[in-house]
């Protein structure tokens, strides 16, 4: 038993640690949301990960995101991540895309899983068509800035959703380009906070690093019940239809 995973191995199974170290995860957006996700996802032993943002770190991501330090301060957040998954599991293999998102980049990648922690709606669409179409695993995270409660975050069917002012416009958008509402989604019922106009959306760490760590635990679950036939934690049916879910 590796040192590193054996105490992930003793909760999931070693069989489990060795299914998810030959899988391959696209993060896309490496912000409050994807930054914590792609944390859990090298500490969880995903074997390969595909990283896309455009964006350089600020000094005002200091206060949500886990890659901002002081000493990140300019740099990529492509490249801070992958010097940071390198000194966590030198093992995991990283590639990264350091532009905005395009569908062109699902042609590079053959990937097991995607998490969408996007918050262009265009984009988000685009990318929901394709998985869909092409029966990709894809998980997509709605808006978490505005928000102050991380109990508040679910997950459901996009047709699901409510009180989230990023939900409505992308389920607006995939009506229109005829796409099904069916991708699964983290989202939260807590009414939006108001926003000046003109000034950043308001945020603190609590709900985006909440949603980044449920996304990546959706995701793991999602990834081993594709290959034995149900995650490491059964959800009754009670359960599942309240989050309006499907049943297997």
């Amino acid at each position: 038993m590796v040192v590193a995973t054996s105490r992930s191995a003793l909760l999931i199974g070693e069989e489990n640690i060795k299914l998810l170290s030959g899988k391959t995860v696209m993060v896309v957006g490496l912000g409050g949301v994807g930054g914590f996700a792609t944390e859990a996802l090298v500490r969880s032993g995903i074997g390969k990960l595909i990283l896309v943002d455009y964006d350089t770190i600020e000094e005002s991501n200091l206060n949500r995101q886990i890659i901002a330090t002081m000493e990140c301060i300019g740099q990529t957040k492509v490249e801070a991540f992958i010097d940071r998954i390198h000194t966590i599991n030198p093992q995991c293999k990283v590639y990264g895309e350091n532009q905005k998102f395009d569908l062109s980049i699902m042609d590079k990648y053959p990937v097991d899983y995607v998490l969408d922690c996007m918050d262009d709606v265009k984009a988000k669409v685009e990318l929901m068509g394709y998985c869909q179409s092409h029966g990709v695993m894809e998980l997509s995270i709605m808006g978490t800035a505005r928000k102050t409660d991380p109990l508040a975050l679910g997950v459901t069917k996009l047709s699901n959703t409510q009180q989230d002012p990023l939900a409505k416009q992308v389920r607006i958008a995939c009506r229109n380009a005829g796409i099904p509402l069916k991708t699964k989604v983290i989202y939260s019922t807590q009414p939006a906070s108001g926003v000046t106009n003109g000034q950043p959306l308001p945020s603190m760490i609590f709900v985006p690093g909440v949603a980044g760590l449920l996304a990546a635990n959706v995701c793991v679950n999602d990834l081993i019940a594709s290959h034995v036939g149900h995650p490491v934690v059964r959800l009754d049916a009670e359960e599942l239809n309240r989050r309006g879910l499907e049943i297997d």
